[in-house]
């Protein structure tokens, strides 16, 4: 028994003076900050940021190509995964949408809990501002309004976490709508490789059966080339035959007006200004989605009166056109300096502007003899220098992109890797060779 009791008695007696023992406190345990809202979070915002970056990139060009316009044409599988990624954009968008006020309510309840737990140890702290947080008072609007009448001490900061998380929940909640308002849909039309088909001359593409109608070949283009190796000859021959038989009021389709327009007017022989050009394929021919380029020549001419005497003696150049002749009383001499037969283009397609000109000289024989040229008695008519200025050019047809309005006269041809990516019509050469 004295040894019981003398345990008990050293026990009671360490307790009492042990000064390195803590008093326990009695203040609350702070508020756990639980790892899910964290996950939640992270798992939330790809749901709202994907979306929108996704939508950025496509609103410019597919995901895994430069540019809706792919000179070859969309194949099957590239037009299937532009349908499938719009599809996993408006999935992500509705689920997003659906998760966004639970999701937010349930963050800002943990946030408006550690904010209650701080300011509960302040005597300031009022009982309604504690209701009205846990109550989840940001849904209430009532509770918002009546906010605005608290004067208690504190009643700020409650007031402005309440309204923030308000604002918070209504943004999240009108997403889509703002979404669905700030980016419209909108259908962009897109060559396919069923469109290439006559450029390419494929006829067959095991990536290539959409059941879309195949391109449509509308006419031929001369090549600078081709242009060079044509014979004067025939050139000359069908010049004489068409100047006889033209007239002043004639409607010529292939002779394109100065002026871009959608729905041009044809252009009247009479009536051409001097903007107007000739082209290989009818004024307004348009290309559809496809970007092409053709030829095109436009001639200004200007004749004024000069005195006999500036008729050139010699014909200057390396092979002038020379050339006298007499019709009825009349005694005519032409000279066209320069080198005869001779194409005076280059390879380029870029712009090229060529100069040339013309003397003729009319005069009346009042004494006609064919035996010798010193015996006429010849007097003047009329003499006259003509220049001509031509500009041969390409420029591009009316398309989808231009809004089917052919384009301005092309002063640089574009480089290999522009025509590329933003034109149709096989693989050009360069603009110089």
């Amino acid at each position: 028994m004295q040894e019981r009791k003398s345990e008990d008695s050293h026990s009671d007696t360490g307790h009492e003076s042990d000064p390195l023992q803590p008093e326990k406190s009695n203040l609350p345990k702070p508020p756990k900050y639980y790892k899910h809202a964290m996950f939640i979070l992270i798992a939330y915002v790809p749901l709202i940021i994907v979306p929108w970056a996704l939508t950025c990139i496509i609103s410019i060009r597919p995901l895994g190509l430069p540019s809706y316009y792919v000179q070859r044409g969309f194949t099957d599988a590239e037009v299937d995964r532009i349908h499938r990624w719009i599809t996993i954009i408006n999935a992500f968008n509705s689920i997003g949408s659906l998760l966004t006020i639970p999701v937010l309510s349930a963050l800002i309840a943990q946030a408006a809990s550690v904010y209650s737990y701080q300011q509960k140890a302040r005597p300031s702290f009022h009982p309604k501002h504690l209701a009205a947080l846990a109550d989840r008072g940001w849904t209430n609007p009532w509770i918002l309004g009546r906010s605005w009448m608290w004067k208690e001490q504190g009643s700020r900061g409650v007031r402005y976490l309440l309204h923030f998380a308000a604002i918070v929940v209504v943004v999240g909640s009108i997403q889509q709508p703002l979404y669905q308002i700030l980016v419209p849909t909108e259908f962009v039309l897109v060559p396919t490789c069923r469109d290439t088909m006559p450029l390419t001359g494929s006829t067959y593409d095991v990536e290539c059966q959409q059941n879309v109608p195949t391109g449509t070949l509308i006419g031929w283009d001369i090549e600078p080339g081709e242009m060079n190796q044509i014979d004067q000859i025939y050139v000359l021959q069908r010049l004489v035959g068409d100047l006889a038989k033209v007239s002043v009021t004639e409607v010529n389709a292939h002779v394109w007006s100065g002026v871009p327009d959608p729905k041009p007017p044809r252009q009247r022989m009479n009536r051409l200004n001097g903007d107007s050009f000739v082209a290989t394929l009818e004024q307004g021919t348009t290309t559809g989605v496809l970007r092409e380029h053709i030829m095109r020549l436009n001639s200004t001419v200007g004749c004024r009166h000069i005195k006999r005497s500036e008729y050139p003696s010699v014909c200057k150049g390396e092979q002038p056109f020379v050339r006298s002749f007499s019709h009825d009383n009349n005694y005519t001499r032409i000279c066209v300096p320069g080198k005869f037969g001779y194409a005076p283009w280059t390879m380029s397609r870029s712009r090229q502007d060529i100069f040339e000109e013309l003397y003729l000289d009319v005069v009346e024989e009042l004494v006609y003899n064919l035996r010798s040229v010193d015996q006429r008695i010849l007097t003047s008519n009329f003499t006259v220098h003509c220049t001509s200025t031509t500009t041969r050019g390409y420029f591009e047809l009316g398309n989808y992109r231009n809004n089917f309005t052919w384009q301005p006269l092309l002063d640089k041809w574009p480089s290999q890797e522009e025509l590329r990516a933003e034109f149709n019509g096989g693989q050009s050469p360069p603009a110089e060779l």
